[in-house]
């Protein structure tokens, strides 16, 4: 049973989310009362302001003279993805990226460019648009970052407006790459890789993260509310998956979730992914090196919040019960060749803290639908977090910060 000032938390929290339904919704009919006034404007925009005005339908961004004008240049074709499939490229499929977002691609003066929309469905859009996470993406590819390029697509265009949102970059399939999905095989190499693009990303903002990505002042005000509440789904759902110990723990990091956000916040922050599970990442077939795309949860975290969530969700849970403290060093030992340090008893201690926040991150993701999280994945990757919550003792990591 919650505690007196949990509930009241949440009262909160509930008030905070009402208001941001409500706000988006009263943008999207904001959008349609104005689409019905101005029925007979169908002219092609002449500048970004007019792109993203109230009675561009979906539809019409789509079309190749519409983007054009965001270019600035000639648009040849635009062909429509497969959101079911989840590809970036004709031969390639991705893991989870695919969710949430309406996406094709763009030849343009011979180069094709990968094009992402708000979903097509109201509840996608709208879980998202609460959530931030369009507007935190925008906000990403619009802001100077230091990080080598070859970590991300290349941004042509970033607008968005009331809900409404137009991303156009470099389809990064075209380098050459490779990108697996949240299942594939990951281990030794792979895995160094992605630690070492961890490891450059992180290095590029130590202790300097950028404007604009999530912060105390800027992520989603209801985070626990939903965290529970989607924990009651998850475990009707799937009342096998997570043991009672485990639930229990989640139920603890909770109740207390201001004092691990604020001693989170209090230190050590960087520039983070937020979701760098195999399926947001790619790799270069030349040399191996590894990238990373769908920045919606870029956010200024300790770097073991991407470090843990990585390894966690996305190695097999008997190699990381084998490998785990190795792979914590040998991101530690990249860092340490690229100028910064990170003693393994702080990174060890935030790694086992970042564990619940791994949990938790697929608890809200998985139990606000169905639809947005496959059974396979959601899964998979659930069963590897709470194994992981227990290997690493991740409640004792907890005791010893509220105590």
């Amino acid at each position: 049973m919650p505690s007196a000032q949990l509930l009241k938390t949440y009262a909160k929290e509930a008030l905070w989310l009402t208001c941001a339904i409500a706000q988006a919704l009263l943008q999207r009919v904001y959008d349609r009362v104005l689409r019905c006034l101005y029925a007979s404007e169908r002219r092609i925009p002449l500048t970004r302001a007019e792109l993203m005005r109230p009675n561009m339908t979906r539809v019409e961004l789509m079309r190749p003279n519409t983007l054009a004008q965001l270019l600035g240049t000639t648009v040849k074709t635009v062909s429509l993805g497969d959101s079911q499939r989840q590809q970036l490229s004709d031969a390639n499929e991705l893991g989870a990226g695919g969710a949430g977002t309406s996406r094709c691609w763009l030849v343009v003066n011979g180069t094709r460019l990968f094009c992402k929309l708000p979903a097509a469905t109201l509840f996608e859009s709208l879980f998202l648009d609460i959530f931030g996470v369009y507007a935190n993406e925008v906000r990403f590819y619009n802001t100077r970052i230091k990080a080598p390029s070859h970590l991300f697509a290349k941004a042509y265009a970033a607008e968005m407006r009331r809900g409404r949102f137009v991303l156009c970059l470099e389809d990064v399939g075209a380098r050459g790459v490779t990108f697996p999905v949240i299942d594939t095989p990951h281990a030794d190499k792979t895995v160094e890789a992605v630690l070492e693009a961890l490891a450059t990303l992180h290095a590029s903002c130590w202790g300097w993260p950028p404007r604009g990505i999530w912060t105390d002042e800027t992520r989603p005000p209801f985070l626990r509310l939903i965290a529970d509440s989607t924990l009651r789904t998850i475990t009707k759902r799937w009342p096998d998956l997570l043991s009672a110990d485990v639930i229990a723990t989640y139920q603890l990091y909770l109740d207390h979730y201001d004092a691990v956000r604020a001693h989170w916040s209090s230190g050590l922050l960087v520039l983070c992914h937020g979701d760098a599970h195999l399926g947001n990442v790619f790799f270069h077939k030349k040399d191996g090196s590894a990238g990373f795309y769908d920045m919606q949860c870029v956010a200024a975290e300790h770097p073991m919040r991407d470090v843990a969530y990585h390894l966690i969700l996305s190695c097999d849970s008997a190699d990381l019960a084998r490998n785990e403290r190795a792979y914590v060093e040998a991101y530690l030992r990249r860092l340490a060749a690229k100028g910064q340090r990170l003693s393994y008893e702080d990174a060890w201690r935030e790694y086992r803290l970042h564990a619940l926040w791994a949990l938790t991150a697929l608890v809200i993701s998985a139990g606000a639908s169905s639809d947005y999280f496959a059974e396979g994945p959601a899964r998979l990757t659930i069963s590897r977090a709470a194994a992981a919550v227990e290997r690493v003792d991740a409640r004792g990591a907890l005791l010893d910060l509220i105590d």
